[in-house]
């Protein structure tokens, strides 16, 4: 994909993205620009471009999204290696990952089949991209709308880690989750049972079309899951069946690609164009998964 082809797949809303016949659906992918893990991104990314979807990447403001260092270390890494690094080889998601859409400029979810919320630490920290702390801030508003919207016309709403956190804060959105089976981590779970949602002991979860995980460990399982439902959902289902650009085939066979044989050292991927890191904030995912 050229430099030029993707600044104009990037700049895609509502009736381009209708209109694009080369995917199955359309995923919206929200990133936290106050520092994003990056496993909560590769993850879902390559398993909705290798099944056939078209994904757009979107934060506050838009623009570049950091990237969590603590999110970088192997260990964190884990499992999603393969993931993780054909995310940082394919060109289309770095360059979104550099020029992600504003979040506040996508209008409506009538272009796509699902939403995803992707976590990070810095979402409940009150820290730049903490918007669901920020009812004020123009991207609390625009998020609000995107969920309600989506709930409202059958879509799939997805979660993952803090990314729960938006049901929390938000009157209307959180009257979604009531008597709701969810998935979410330690520190918000008190919360969301007090607000009537079923707090099951599982990685990640789907009660009809909400679909949340608990941690970046999750982010396999659940972007499964939300696979699953948008094959299932009448609204969810794609007008444009079964065609795959010359991207999603490549993803599709280095998907394939068989894990490194137990022992051998997996190269760290290179994170330096995916923007500048940020520090991790107080009560970031290690210590929600050590809970």
């Amino acid at each position: 994909t050229s430099s030029k082809q993707t600044a104009g797949h990037i700049k895609m809303h509502e009736h381009e993205l209708k209109n694009n016949p080369m995917a199955r659906g359309q995923v919206l992918l929200v990133a936290n620009n106050g520092g994003a893990w990056i496993s909560e991104l590769a993850v879902p990314y390559v398993l909705f471009v290798a099944d056939g979807y078209d994904v757009t990447i979107a934060c506050p403001g838009g623009g570049q999204v950091p990237v969590n260092p603590a999110s970088k270390q192997e260990a964190e890494v884990g499992s999603a290696v393969n993931e993780v690094q054909q995310f940082l080889h394919c060109d289309s998601a770095t360059q979104m990952m550099k020029n992600a859409v504003p979040l506040e400029s996508v209008k409506s979810m009538d272009a796509y089949s699902a939403l995803l919320l992707a976590g990070g630490p810095r979402i409940l920290s009150g820290g730049p991209g903490a918007i669901v702390d920020q009812p004020e801030h123009v991207a609390h508003a625009a998020l609000k709308l995107l969920v309600q919207g989506a709930f409202q016309t059958g879509k799939v709403v997805a979660a993952i880690g803090d990314g729960c956190a938006v049901f929390t804060t938000m009157d209307t959105t959180a009257r979604m989750i009531l008597g709701k089976k969810m998935a979410a981590p330690p520190s918000l779970q008190a919360r969301l049972r007090d607000l009537g949602a079923e707090i099951v002991p599982e990685d990640a979860v789907a009660d009809g079309n909400l679909i949340t995980g608990a941690s970046p460990a999750s982010a396999h399982r659940t972007a499964t899951l939300v696979l699953q439902a948008m094959s299932r959902s009448p609204a969810a289902a794609s007008q444009h069946p079964g065609t795959l650009t010359a991207l999603e085939a490549g993803l599709v066979h280095t998907h394939q690609a068989t894990a490194p044989p137990q022992g051998d050292k997996v190269a760290e991927p290179s994170y330096a164009d995916l923007g500048p890191a940020v520090n991790p904030a107080p009560g970031a995912y290690g210590n929600n998964e050590a809970m």
